[in-house]
């Protein structure tokens, strides 16, 4: 009887394990999902300057765009500056609505100015990071600095960190000269002694203002 007993008070405390749910779950209108982030050096204070690309699913679901900061949008760009580029993403909470989400996040660009100081910093702070893919793309802006890059809007493509992204895979593959590298390609480059990373260079082609 007692052996019974202990059976089933061991099987009732088993079976709330299988019944854990969602419990870290994130609602869709809780979120903000970065598609690609932008780092730049602030010469003046020698902080970084991170510009956040975050999608519009409005937008994108309705398929109708607008002007130059209009609502319509298919993104949304969101600039901070700070020592660190943790205490930069900290810091954007003011700006956003909405918790940023890193996890869909396609394209990393590097301002070329800050690319030739060192990157050492940068790669530290993605690799610590639990929720950005080491799977990232990573680009340097030439001749222009990562945050205006992430302003231009794209054809075909709605969303341009996406944009950018497929790029990327599709010139490598039908033209050599360009380089698909992503964070953790540039991470396995810096810690092998003898090693240097390789990362393809960005431009903007035609009037800024229009794009």
């Amino acid at each position: 009887m007692r052996t019974k007993l202990f059976l089933h008070i061991a099987l009732l405390l088993l079976v709330p394990l299988l019944l854990t749910g969602c419990w870290n779950k994130r609602e869709l209108n809780e979120i903000a999902i970065v598609i690609a982030v932008g780092i730049d050096k602030v010469a003046e204070t020698n902080d970084f300057q991170v510009t956040f690309q975050v999608m519009n699913p409005t937008a994108i679901a309705s398929g109708v765009t607008g002007g130059e900061g209009g609502s319509n949008t298919p993104i949304t760009t969101y600039t901070e500056t700070d020592k660190s580029i943790f205490e930069a993403i900290r810091k954007v909470s003011k700006k956003v609505p909405r918790q940023l989400y890193f996890s869909h996040m396609q394209v990393l660009v590097i301002g070329e100015e800050l690319a030739e100081e060192g990157i050492n910093e940068i790669f530290d702070f993605f690799d610590r990071s639990s929720q950005i893919r080491l799977t990232t793309k990573v680009v340097v802006a030439r001749e222009t600095d990562a945050a205006s890059m992430l302003k231009i809007l794209t054809p075909i493509d709605k969303v341009p960190g996406e944009s950018m992204a497929k790029k990327i895979e599709i010139t490598e593959k039908s033209w050599s000269e360009t380089i698909n590298t992503e964070i953790y390609d540039v991470i396995k480059a810096m810690v092998n002694i003898g090693r240097e990373p390789i990362i393809s260079g960005a431009k903007i082609i035609g009037n800024p203002a229009e794009g």
